[in-house]
């Protein structure tokens, strides 16, 4: 599966994807709605027992829980700070203020991008859009990431190519 789309938790406006999963809306919709109508899920760290019960101190688990089910992501510090899903649609709204042109979850839960389409702008008699992308990773591993490109995202391929030709992009480390 190329495109590792969680289930059909993909949203469009107005173009399908290539992958023709999930949802295309003719609405102009907030991260906040646009996350609802593909299926809301949380990840939440959780504390982590050994198989004889006994809670192991140091350490918690990101847990995902959706209709799908629980799905662990990744193992982090007890001091680490989380980005949930609902922080990422939430923070969106308020600090980009644009509707939706994508928005989609990858890696069973484990990666949400919401992107918006910028301003397009005239060169010569070419067109040229850009996008605001943001792809937030809840694995432990991976920081979150901001950048502007010319490429739509709408799947973990396309994502990779986003980020590789990103003018600009900014990486938000997770505390822990």
């Amino acid at each position: 599966m190329a495109h590792d789309i969680f289930g059909e938790r993909f949203l469009s406006h107005r173009e399908p994807a290539w992958h023709k999963l999930g949802l295309v809306v003719e609405e102009q919709l907030t991260a906040t709605e646009a996350f609802s109508k593909i299926g809301a899920y949380d990840v939440i760290k959780e504390d982590i027992y050994s198989t004889r019960g006994e809670k192991i101190s140091g350490f918690k688990s990101l847990t995902r829980h959706s209709t799908e089910g629980i799905k662990t992501l990744g193992v982090v510090s007890d001091d680490y700070s989380i980005l949930t899903p609902h922080d990422v649609v939430e923070i969106f709204d308020r600090a980009v203020g644009k509707f939706v042109e994508t928005i989609g979850v990858l890696k069973e839960g484990g990666l949400i991008f919401v992107t918006t389409k910028l301003d397009e702008y005239d060169i010569r008699g070419d067109q040229n859009i850009n996008y605001l992308l943001v792809a937030n990773p809840m694995n432990g591993k991976e920081a979150a990431e901001i950048g502007i490109t010319p490429v739509r995202t709408v799947c973990a391929n396309t994502l990779k190519i986003a980020k590789a030709r990103s003018s600009e992009s900014y990486k938000l480390f997770h505390l822990g």
